[in-house]
């Protein structure tokens, strides 16, 4: 075989892999792709019928049109409408909110002095009941002490939890920071939802006595505690930057996003603007379940001890369910972790 024929058959495998591509992993991605956006991002009620005429339609025009070429153009054409319509859809600040997420804090600083407005602390009869109460409160970053990590599995699964962070100040409540799905009245989340632009997020930042006891006392979930093994100017790091992004919700919403905007890779995402800081979006934190075993493997929480029995030490449930909901709660929540970990160090040894 001489060397034209044989590029010019390695040309022709080329243009026939090209179109394979198209037709088996392209074409398919994308139809299943805009018929998503369409079923979870439309308005109703077009939203269901588009979503099953959309890919009908085009899938017959694939199969039977004797124009190839026409029916690609179609195909794309039809993609190309879907993408646009799905970008002008924009986030807002101006929707019939719930109640728990309705106030976006307001962050103000200056020089170490940080003003907190709209800070909840709720007192809650159930999850749905509540004594609706926001606070203005005042913190001094040089009475910052230290990070904690807080996760809540909330699906009966240990697979999907809820993850959020407190900050210790000497002599004043921690600043509980969690990032939340921001659900309007008579909306219920949904991961699917999430990824295609149906909630806003918000950085709700309140009490302990409120975020805590709401998961353990009234929610029934199973929740635990972490002391993050990370150093006070580190922790102002951190603090600073969730801090900022959250008052910028005020004049930019953006969306919340069931993958990369999440609880968890929000907080990946402000943890890494800590110099020499660089932590990865790995399955561990997809799953985020699982992400305090990831921060334990980078050694975010201090490992003297098995994992397991870190884990267990970390379990707050019972704790909080027993302690009274008084100014002295976040710092009996930590004294029974802190013992019950000294008692397993001085054990091992």
């Amino acid at each position: 075989m001489t060397r034209e024929k044989i590029r010019d058959s390695l040309k022709l495998a080329g243009i026939r892999l090209f179109l394979f591509s198209i037709f088996c992993l392209a074409i398919p991605f994308l139809l299943l792709w805009c018929t998503l956006v369409i079923r979870f991002s439309f308005p109703d009620p077009i939203k269901v019928l588009l979503a099953w005429l959309f890919p009908i339609t085009l899938i017959s025009i694939l199969l039977f049109s004797k124009n190839l070429t026409r029916s690609l153009q179609i195909f794309a054409s039809s993609c190309a409408v879907v993408f646009l319509c799905y970008t002008v859809i924009r986030p807002k600040n101006n929707r019939n909110w719930m109640e728990d997420v309705a106030k976006i804090p307001e962050i103000s600083f200056s020089d170490r002095d940080i003003t907190i407005k709209n800070f909840r602390h709720f007192k809650y009869k159930s999850s749905h009941e509540f004594e609706n109460n926001y606070e203005e409160r005042k913190y001094n970053l040089n009475d910052l002490e230290g990070t904690d990590f807080i996760l809540s599995y909330w699906d009966g699964h240990r697979s999907i939890a809820h993850t959020f962070v407190s900050f210790r100040f000497k002599n004043q409540p921690p600043i509980c920071i969690s990032v939340e799905v921001r659900k309007e009245k008579g909306e219920k989340y949904h991961p699917v939802n999430g990824l295609f632009k149906q909630y806003e997020i918000i950085y709700v930042i309140g009490d302990e006595r409120d975020m805590i006891p709401l998961r353990t006392h009234h929610r029934g979930e199973e929740t635990f505690l972490y002391k993050l093994d990370i150093d006070k100017k580190q922790s102002e790091v951190f603090l600073m930057a969730l801090l900022q992004d959250a008052s910028s919700l005020k004049s930019s919403p953006r969306f919340y996003h069931s993958l990369n905007q999440n609880c968890t890779t929000t907080l990946v995402n402000h943890i890494n603007s800590i110099p020499g800081f660089k932590v990865d979006i790995t399955m561990n934190m997809v799953l985020n379940g699982l992400s305090d075993y990831a921060v334990y493997l980078l050694k975010g929480i201090k490992n003297d001890l098995p994992f397991i029995t870190v884990k267990q030490c970390s379990y707050i449930t019972e704790t909080s369910l027993k302690t009274p909901l008084d100014e002295n709660f976040s710092q009996k929540i930590r004294d029974s972790i802190y013992q019950k970990i000294t008692q397993e160090l001085n054990h091992s040894n």
